[in-house]
C-alpha cells in the first residue's frame, strides 16, 4: 500500500438485539450479556499522513476533536502501541447519530485502530493486541473491529460470533434528546431487573426467527432510559403499531430500533413515522 494515499474506511454503527446487565465491577464496567449487529449506516473516516501530532476534524458541530473523542485516543494508541511519533490527520464524516446507543464513537476507533498501521506503512499488530487496545478504548470498540454479529460478554469484550441477521430491514428512530449512558446506569435497580433469556435469544438469532426474537429480545436498561425520557416508549409504541415483529431500545438510548424482513419495509414505514423531534433513518443488517 502506498502509505502516501489516504485510508479512506466505513465505520458501521451496531445495535443490541438484545441487553442484559449483570453486575457493576471493581474497574467501574457492568458485566454485559448481550447481542451485537452491525448495520450498514456507517460514518466515513478518512486517515492522512502528517508530519506529527494528531489532528481530526468533522463535519458535524459539536463533536471533541481533542482527546476527548475516541478516534484521537484511538490514534494516539497505535503511536504508544509501536513507539513511533508519526502524524495523522482523522476527517470525520458523520451519519451515525451522536449520543444515541449507536456506537458511532466506538466504530470510528475502531476504524482507526485498523488502518493507522497501513497508513503509516507499519506491519498489523497481532489480533489479540489489537483487541487489547480497542478493550482499552471503550466497551462497544472490540465489536466494532470485529463487525458482522456477536453475542458479547464480560463488558462486552468477550466476542463469540454469530450468524446474525444479515439483509434485515432496520428503522431507527432516535428523540431529539439525548441521555447520559452513566446516568442511565446509575439509575438502573439491580434488584428490579428482568433478566433476558440469553440463549434463547442467541437460538432466535441463529434461525433468523424474527417473531421469536420479537418475543424474547429484551433491554434492561430501557426502564432507566423510559423514566429519564418517556418518548422512547412513544416512539416502541409506534413501531408496534406499524406491525414490527422486533422493537427495542439499543445500548443506553435513546435510539428504538425496528427490526422486519420485508424488502423496502424501513423505507416506508420512515416516512410514515414523520413526528416533530423524530429523526428516523433506514438501513439494513449486514
Amino acid at each position: 500500500m502506498d502509505s502516501a494515499r489516504p485510508v479512506i474506511l466505513a465505520a458501521r454503527a451496531k445495535i443490541n438485539l438484545s441487553l442484559d446487565v449483570r453486575r457493576r465491577r471493581p474497574d467501574g464496567y457492568h458485566e454485559l450479556d448481550t447481542v451485537f449487529q452491525s448495520l450498514a449506516l456507517h460514518d466515513t473516516v478518512i486517515l492522512r499522513r502528517a508530519a506529527s501530532g494528531v489532528e481530526i476534524s468533522c463535519d458535524q458541530l459539536g463533536l471533541p476533536l481533542g482527546p476527548r473523542n475516541l478516534a484521537y485516543r484511538a490514534a494516539e494508541a497505535v503511536q504508544r502501541a509501536y513507539g513511533v511519533d508519526y502524524g495523522v490527520r482523522i476527517d470525520l464524516k458523520k451519519r451515525i447519530p451522536v449520543a444515541a446507543g449507536l456506537g458511532g464513537g466506538s466504530a470510528d476507533a475502531a476504524a482507526v485502530l485498523r488502518a493507522l498501521p497501513a497508513l503509516w506503512g507499519l506491519p498489523a499488530l497481532p489480533p489479540d493486541r489489537l483487541h487489547a487496545l480497542a478493550r482499552k478504548l471503550g466497551a462497544d470498540v472490540p465489536f466494532c473491529l470485529l463487525g458482522g454479529a456477536a453475542r458479547g460478554r464480560g463488558i462486552g469484550d468477550l466476542l463469540e460470533p454469530l450468524p446474525g441477521l444479515a439483509g434485515c430491514e432496520v428503522l431507527l428512530v432516535k428523540p431529539a434528546a439525548c441521555l447520559s449512558t452513566a446516568e442511565v446506569y446509575a439509575r438502573l435497580d439491580p434488584t428490579r431487573i428482568v433478566h433476558p433469556e440469553m440463549d434463547a435469544i442467541v437460538e432466535a438469532v441463529r434461525r433468523r426467527d424474527l417473531a421469536a426474537l420479537g418475543r424474547l429480545a429484551g433491554n434492561v436498561l430501557e426502564g432507566p432510559a423510559q423514566a429519564m425520557l418517556p418518548e422512547i416508549e412513544e416512539i416502541k409504541t409506534a413501531l408496534r403499531a406499524a406491525g414490527a415483529p422486533v422493537v427495542l431500545m439499543t445500548g443506553s438510548g435513546p435510539t428504538v430500533f425496528a427490526l422486519a424482513a420485508e424488502a423496502g419495509w424501513a423505507a416506508r414505514l420512515a416516512r410514515s413515522l414523520a413526528r416533530p423531534g423524530w429523526s428516523a433513518i433506514a438501513t439494513t443488517a449486514i
